[in-house]
Formats: structure tokens, sequence, C-alpha cells
């Protein structure tokens, strides 16, 4: 499990050290307004938004996995959780098959959360299946995280939906215990 960890930060951090190459001291716009009106007012554009990431598409902008990631919290059709301790359960048993179904179902609803992401990832893996997809979504979430400021300062923090993502990012990418 701690490969995994270690395999997904290295694969993690190849793409994020671009991303912050590129972006140096220019961060990501988010503006929690325009993102909320553009999940309720253009449902067909955010779910065609959703479909793209769901699909692993690596052509999606950092804006639009920005609409997807922010956007989500205030769509009608999507909820942003965490998993639920059925799924904990399965994963503590190792019971990786099981617990993916689980992931997915519960990825419906919720397909930005950062939890939900990791424990597919980790499922993937240990059953030996392609990690490409979670791979990709996570990497692009993460990206969009660390482009929206440098967290040195209050104005320049990095935005985040839930305090489990923060959790996500401190313990499961960046493995600091």
């Amino acid at each position: 499990m701690k490969k995994l960890i270690i395999i997904a930060v290295f694969l993690l951090f190849t793409g994020l050290s671009l991303t912050a190459q590129k972006n140096s001291k220019s961060f990501l716009n988010i503006d929690y307004k325009e993102m909320e009106k553009f999940a309720k007012n253009q449902p067909e554009d955010f779910t065609a938004l959703i479909h793209r990431f769901n699909s692993g598409d690596t052509t999606l902008t950092d804006m639009e996995v920005a609409k997807i990631y922010y956007g989500s919290y205030f769509s009608a059709d999507y909820s942003y959780k965490e998993a639920s301790s059925e799924l904990r359960d399965l994963l503590k048993s190792k019971s990786y098959k099981p617990a993916l179904e689980q992931c997915k179902k519960e990825l419906e609803k919720s397909p930005c959360s950062l939890d939900l992401l990791l424990k597919a990832f980790i499922c993937t893996s240990n059953l030996g299946e392609s990690v490409a997809l979670y791979s990709t979504q996570i990497e692009q979430i993460v990206g969009v995280i660390f482009s929206s400021g440098d967290g040195q300062t209050e104005n320049t923090a990095l935005k985040v939906l839930e305090v489990s993502d923060e959790y996500c990012i401190i313990y499961g990418i960046l493995n600091l215990n």
C-alpha cells in the first residue's frame, strides 16, 4: 500500500512540477460565484465537462477542471462526499473488487472527491488493473488546487472544497505524517 502511494506521489509531482513552473506566481482565478453560476445556469455544459472528466480526457484545460471541481459543489446533480463507512470497511478487509464497485457508485454522485478517487486508485492497483483513469483525475484536481494559490498567505491560500481534500493532499498524496 505504501509503495502505491509513493508511485502515485511520483506520478502526480511529475505533472504538478510542470504546472507549478508554468504558473509561477500566476494563479488560477477561482471565482466561486462564477463557478456556481456556471454549474447552475449551464447544466448541459457542466455535465459535458463531467463526462469528459469521467472518461479521463487529458485535453481538459486547468480552467475546465476548475469548473468541474469547484462547480460540482454547487451542482444539484452532484454532492461532495468522502468515502462511506461501507467503503472504508471493504478497504480495511482488503476486499478490493467490491470496494472498487462501491467506489464507482459513490463517484457517480461525487466525481471530484479526492478521497474516493484515491481509494479507487488503490483498489485498481491492488487488482492489477490500469490506474490511468484515476491517476489522470487525481492529477488534474490536485493540479488545479495547487494552481489556485501557493499557501503562503491568506490571500494566496490553496482553495479546496472540503477539509477532507486537505487531508488527502497532506497524507495521501504528499505522504506527510
